[in-house]
């Protein structure tokens, strides 16, 4: 089968196999992908690694029928079904993506997308954007809530002994110490979420969800290259499979948009309609678990790519290596410790931008007010609310699902952040009595402004998820706010110095 296979790659390279069309070979340890003109084709590798079974033909097409299928969801238009190459007398024949006959070598038919399109070129590129990643997380969010649930928890309660029995063999590559330490480390976080993971569902998730698995596809993020070969890597919690997508940013040194990626998913995810609100913040002691796996992960899958190789002359591999591994160190000893923090103030008074500012900074799940009443009504964010909407008892039914959630995600360990007017002393109050109940510290921050600011800044406003305009303004400066006892800070000034005030108070 090895000489058909190489014989069939070659064809498939060929440019007369496709009207003379300049092509492009690819090649990986699973299979090899050509791109001509328009279209790329990919051709499996007959190969069985254990972990991965292509050995037959029959195997082979059912994995690629797979692909087509799930990643159709995720990409609409990218795939384009399922060719084939048969066995001709005067050579080979390349069939078009039409349910080629049982004897044809299976070949997955999609449409070719520009390189640069990929998110992990686009992040090296610097054009990853906040909003980009939102839609990305929103996106991500979207193929878990259509995601087939699965029994239990897959593979996860026994990762982290037979990943880290790997790792330690690979310790004169990526270091004693550091091992050791990792290894420690995981296994007890592993013990000590043992039984808060038990509770989680499992559901068939991407399972390979990195940058370089998401393509910017029509004018928006689309996960694509799903695993379709073991299902032992898919059925596993959505924290698991988004933890890939995030640990991946930050590596790259992107942890200000993993923050966006992971609050627009937990948005959307607790959205109606079929909210899932524990889905997305009921297991955050979790994340770094799994973050910590997927970083661990990479250091074993570089380490090994380095084994009896020159290490002096692979400098760069084996700093990356190392660099994943003190990364996924990293999430499980260097977590900033779980506090809440409240932002409020009038409409216009900057409180999202100090809230996003400050998410930036501690890796924080931020709640929205306006973000949680409109998942409340199942309308996208930009989407304006009828009046009804904003009766006193549904503002009260919101803060009090604010509240819920940031305890939620509170006993999980993170730092929340709860973006909401708070005009009411009751309100803030509450909001306090939430850091009191989760042991954790509480600052809240009110920001003031100048009428004629807070207006032109509603004013100006694009698409947002507030509906508040002038008008709202002006009837919020008669409010009777009570006493504030938060800590006041002037926002007439630009973000940054909103921020640092913030900042050097909570540093404090």
């Amino acid at each position: 089968m090895t000489q058909d296979f190489d014989q069939m790659a070659a064809f498939l390279a060929d440019p007369a196999t496709h009207g003379g069309e300049e092509t492009r070979r690819i090649d990986t340890h699973t299979a090899v992908v050509v791109v001509a003109g328009d279209r790329a084709w990919k051709l499996r590798r007959p190969v069985d690694y254990g972990w991965l079974d292509y050995a037959s033909r029959d195997r082979r097409r059912d994995c690629a029928g797979r692909e087509i299928r799930l990643n159709g969801a995720t990409a609409p238009g990218l795939y384009l079904g399922l060719g084939g190459i048969v066995a001709r007398c005067e050579g080979w024949e390349l069939l078009p993506p039409d349910d080629p006959p049982e004897e044809a070598e299976p070949v997955v038919v999609m449409r070719r997308f520009r390189q640069s399109e990929l998110f992990d070129r686009m992040a090296a590129d610097g054009r990853l954007t906040p909003e980009l990643m939102r839609k990305t997380g929103c996106a991500v969010a979207d193929m878990h809530k259509a995601a087939p649930a699965r029994p239990g928890m897959g593979r996860l309660p026994a990762f982290a002994g037979r990943e880290t029995n790997e790792l330690i063999e690979l310790a004169d590559i990526l270091g004693e110490l550091a091992v050791a330490r990792f290894s420690a480390e995981v296994q007890a976080r592993a013990e000590a979420c043992a039984a808060l993971a038990e509770t989680r569902g499992a559901r068939r998730c991407h399972g390979d969800l990195h940058l370089r698995n998401i393509v910017l596809w029509q004018g928006r993020p689309a996960p694509f290259d799903c695993i379709d070969f073991n299902d032992a890597f898919t059925n596993i919690d959505p924290l698991y499979d988004l933890a890939f997508l995030l640990m991946d940013l930050d590596h790259r040194g992107h942890g200000e948009l993993a923050t966006e990626v992971f609050n627009a998913w937990a948005e959307w995810m607790a959205a109606e309609p079929d909210a899932e609100v524990s889905t997305a913040y009921g297991g955050l002691a979790l994340l770094p678990f799994f973050k910590a796996c997927r970083a661990g992960i990479r250091a074993k899958v570089s380490a090994l790519a380095l084994r009896g190789q020159d290490l002096a002359g692979h400098a760069d591999e084996l700093a990356e290596a190392r660099a994943y591994l003190a990364l996924a160190i990293g999430y499980l000893t260097e977590a900033p410790p779980a506090r809440l923090i409240a932002v409020g103030g009038l409409s216009g008074s900057g409180k999202s931008t100090l809230a996003w500012t400050l998410a930036a900074r501690f890796g924080a799940v931020v709640l929205r007010s306006d973000v949680i009443r409109k998942g409340f009504w199942a309308v996208d964010l930009d989407q304006r609310l009828p009046q009804e909407a904003y009766a006193p008892e549904v503002s009260t039914r919101v803060y009090a699902e604010m509240r819920a959630r940031a305890a939620m995600a509170l006993a999980g360990g993170a730092v929340v952040i709860l973006d909401a007017a708070h005009f009411r002393e009751s309100e803030r109050a509450a909001a306090a009595e939430v850091a009191t109940a989760a042991g954790v510290p509480f600052h809240g921050f009110w920001l003031d402004a100048a009428p004629n600011r807070l207006k032109a800044r509603v004013d100006a406003r694009g698409r947002d998820a507030s509906d508040a305009g002038v008008a709202a303004v002006e009837a919020q400066l008669g409010y009777d706010l009570g006493q504030i006892s938060w800590q006041r800070i002037s926002a007439d000034g630009t973000p940054e110095a909103v921020a640092e005030l913030a900042f050097a108070s909570l540093a404090q």
